[in-house]
């Protein structure tokens, strides 16, 4: 067993004097799954927020929050297939993960509102098939958009006003990551953050 994670608090604490050691004073932050939780606590920080010149989220936990479907599919959901029995064995389950959740995850320091981007270049990936993330209702939640092809799919990139979500309607959970195909438009958000900063 590992020792609990760190408060919202603490884990600001540390990565401010982790940056002032480094002489750090302006920064990009690209985080994944979990990731972002950690992420949203740094926006949310007075001290640290200003610092961040752009943000990429991939499979974003924070956005959506409040819905049922992300705590019964990562949490409750009995798995059917490889790929959520692998979820389920090697995360839900897992005794440090499960202490980390019940007694150390408050969902209002983890939300984040779409509004909160406002004025900042923020990147999201989406994993259409994503078995914990309700991807499609994120996607429509932060680009505002419907179904715009009318089968059943949705645009595979959308941008505005210094947003971008990329998505894609095939892919499961951190399965973006699998090829260089699929990794070569996230790295391109990337390189492009860290040439603007």
């Amino acid at each position: 067993m590992a020792p609990p994670p760190l408060s919202r608090e603490a884990n600001c604490h540390a990565i401010s004097r982790i940056l002032a050691s480094l002489h750090i004073s302006r920064f990009s932050i690209v985080s994944n799954s979990y990731g972002t939780v950690l992420t949203t606590q740094l926006l949310h920080d007075p001290d640290l927020s200003p610092l961040i010149s752009s943000t990429l989220f991939i499979d974003p936990i924070p956005f959506l929050l409040h819905l049922p479907s992300l705590a019964f599919n990562f949490i409750y959901r009995e798995p059917r297939t490889a790929n959520e029995w692998e979820l389920w064995y090697f995360s839900s389950r897992d005794a440090d993960v499960s202490r980390a959740l019940s007694r150390h995850f408050f969902w209002a320091e983890n939300v984040l509102w779409k509004e909160e981007l406002e004025g900042r270049k923020v990147g999201v990936v989406l994993s259409g098939a994503d078995q914990i993330v309700n991807a499609g209702e994120v996607r429509k939640y932060l680009t505002g958009e419907e179904d715009v092809t009318g089968e059943g799919e949705m645009s595979r990139s959308w941008e505005k006003d210094g947003l971008q979500v990329l998505f894609y309607p095939d892919l499961d959970h951190a399965m973006v990551f699998d090829t260089k195909e699929r990794r070569q438009p996230v790295l391109d958000i990337v390189h492009r953050f860290v040439r603007l900063q």
